[in-house]
């Protein structure tokens, strides 16, 4: 049985450093969006794939291993304080500040995302002759152009081929003139993404089928494993900006709608001919139906001229956290009240729980959602990491050994593991279940490092934890300032993704010494703090 009012328990602070170090590697990922092909607002004149590989490996584990750190905390607060001061502490710390950063850092977040795709963004004139004659549908100016420019070319700004560009501008008689002068049809451009993958994200039903009629395969997944399917029911909300940046025709939200729906029909037929009914052919399927049926207009709220749709419309970006964090606590104060306690029982079993809501992620890692609601599998995913940390305490109170193991959790995570996750993109179902246990493994793992090495560091660290959440808070405005501020300087794509770090570290740190910690603020997020001579 659960005793409420306890005796004060000794603080963690391993786990203060380890969820600390958990809030900055959100600004490393940040910081490093800039210098590999992705939707990132600014895009990097150097450009670097091994930056790729340092946002999958923090990705995979991050935010998972802040869900259980935020478990095992929850509980804790409940055990030391009761239900109602509980709830009333991770109000004040959780759903206040998110209320406050929407006000605040949301507007200015926005208003440099617009910044970036306007001072990045390439103007309409100033492509190349053969990008433009694919654009205005010129195919003499075309034909001419192509007879002096090879098929496998790309323009100097986007890095795209002329096919490719065809299939975004669903231009089929450019597509037909790019075959005939020697275009492969499956050749991969940004992102690993084929012709197809460009035809069905831009919602052409024509232009897939005359690709698939042409040789195209409708099995060739990007670098994020996806396929040209998967790109018409995940990503075609996104596309009006893109098609804005690219200088594309504007697309009308209505026929978007239908022709994706239509795309999906089109592509899934062309993947079942290819590979037979098969049963993980089957699953794969059923995800992206769920995923459709997410994205559908059914969950449209019409807003006059705009509509709102309640799970893909962008509101908190990367303060979704926040409000996912803020659900999971609301979910743990119901179930305790209608008493269910998280006792430490059958806690292998939530680890293969896990694997369930895991094949439901269409994306290398778990899924990314910023909307208003939450789809059921990110819910189940990230609660099953919550549970499992308020589990563990309840079973061990604060002097856990979870992570024990960590010297064969680690390595096998990081070298065995990730490898494998980015070697399996073709096979879901396989996939899910690498992705699904390195989650568990590199949470574990770097639990029991932390708490190995990090266990008696002293005030300092918990000057420093206490300081990542504001860092957290308020970083993107500045991090997208850096980035804009140096994206056309001829240095090295790495001494610039370690200039944006260290410089926005460094006046985040500041910021919160000079101006955050001892102000109101500082004690909405961390509490009350007294000023020491020996602390900053």
């Amino acid at each position: 049985m659960i005793q409420v009012g306890s005796p004060s328990f000794e603080r963690r602070t391993d786990l203060d450093a380890l969820r600390g170090v958990a809030m900055v590697l959100g600004i490393v990922l940040h910081a490093s969006l800039s210098f590999f092909p992705c939707p990132w607002p600014v895009q990097d004149n150097r450009q670097n794939g091994w930056l790729f590989l340092v946002y999958v490996v923090i990705h995979e584990f991050r935010m998972p291993l802040f869900f259980l750190i935020s478990g095992f905390f929850t509980m804790f607060l409940f055990r030391k304080y009761g239900l109602r001061k509980m709830l009333h502490l991770r109000a004040t710390r959780i759903l206040l500040p998110l209320i406050l950063s929407l006000l605040t850092i949301g507007p200015l977040t926005f208003f440099l995302y617009q910044q970036g795709q306007s001072v990045t963004r390439i103007a309409p004139d100033s492509k190349p002759p053969w990008v433009a004659a694919i654009l205005q549908n010129d195919s003499a100016s075309l034909q001419n152009a192509l007879a002096q420019v090879r098929p496998e070319w790309k323009d100097p700004y986007h890095r795209l081929t002329p096919i490719y560009w065809s299939a975004l501008a669903g231009n089929n008689k450019a597509i037909h003139l790019c075959l005939e002068s020697g275009a492969d049809i499956n050749q991969p451009v940004t992102e690993g993404n084929t012709p197809l993958h460009a035809a069905a994200l831009f919602a052409h039903p024509e232009t897939v089928r005359l690709l698939l009629a042409k040789g195209a395969d409708p099995t060739a997944i990007n670098q994020g494993g996806r396929t040209a399917r998967e790109f018409a029911v995940s990503l075609t909300r996104a596309t009006p900006q893109l098609v804005k940046e690219l200088g594309l025709k504007k697309l009308e939200t209505a026929k978007l709608s239908i022709a994706s729906k239509e795309i999906f029909e089109i592509l899934s037929r062309a993947e079942e001919e290819k590979t037979g009914r098969t049963i993980p052919g089957q699953i794969n399927a059923a995800v992206l139906q769920y995923h459709a049926f997410l994205q559908s207009d059914l969950f449209n709220v019409p807003l006059g001229p705009f509509s709102f749709q309640l799970f893909t419309t962008k509101i908190f970006d990367h303060l979704w956290f926040l409000w996912m964090l803020s659900w999971l606590v609301t979910g743990f104060a119901l179930v305790i009240h209608w008493g269910v306690l998280p006792a430490g029982r059958h806690l292998p079993w939530i680890l293969v729980f896990s694997l369930l809501p895991q094949i439901f992620m269409v994306t290398l890692g778990a899924d990314l959602w910023m909307g208003l609601l939450f789809p059921p599998h990110m819910i189940a995913y990230y609660g099953c990491f919550f549970w499992f940390g308020a589990s563990v305490f309840a079973q061990e109170g604060m002097h856990t050994r979870l992570g024990a193991r960590w010297k064969l959790l680690l390595p096998a995570g990081l070298l065995i593991l990730i490898p494998a996750s980015l070697l399996t993109l073709s096979s879901h179902l396989l996939n899910s279940l690498i992705q699904s246990v390195n989650a568990w493994f590199l949470a574990f793992g770097f639990i029991g490092l932390f708490g190995r090495y990090a266990s008696n560091l002293g005030r300092k660290t918990r000057w420093l934890s206490d300081a990542t959440y504001w860092m957290y808070l308020a970083h993107l405005p500045l991090v997208l300032s850096i980035q804009l501020l140096i994206f056309r300087w001829p240095s090295a794509a790495i001494l610039k993704f370690l200039f944006v770090n260290i410089v926005a570290t460094a006046l985040l740190l500041i910021s919160y010494g000079w101006f955050i910690r001892y102000s109101w603020v500082g004690t909405m997020l961390n509490g009350p703090r007294k000023r020491s001579p020996s602390v900053p």
